[in-house]
């Protein structure tokens, strides 16, 4: 993996396991609000294309019909998001 994706999967892994230790393949929507609260993603100062609450939810939501996809949709999304 390349230096932002493994930084993005050891963020990823933090959270989940503290929202489910049980389940760490999957990110509770509220721990992945707190997630994106505290790298800032929803901050419109510090990005350039700020994720809204509702874009998370979105995002969450649509991941939940493919759970296989959560981390591809997300690292890519918060990706897109610090360009």
């Amino acid at each position: 993996m390349a230096a932002i994706e493994e930084v993005l999967w050891n963020i990823f892994t933090f959270y989940s396991l503290n929202g489910n230790p049980k389940d760490p393949s999957r990110l509770h929507s509220m721990a992945l609000l707190k997630m994106c609260k505290d790298i800032m993603a929803l901050d419109q100062i510090m990005t350039e294309i700020p994720i809204t609450q509702a874009d998370l939810h979105l995002i969450y939501t649509s991941v939940l019909k493919s759970p296989t996809k959560v981390l591809f949709v997300i690292v890519n999304s918060l990706k897109d998001c610090f360009k």
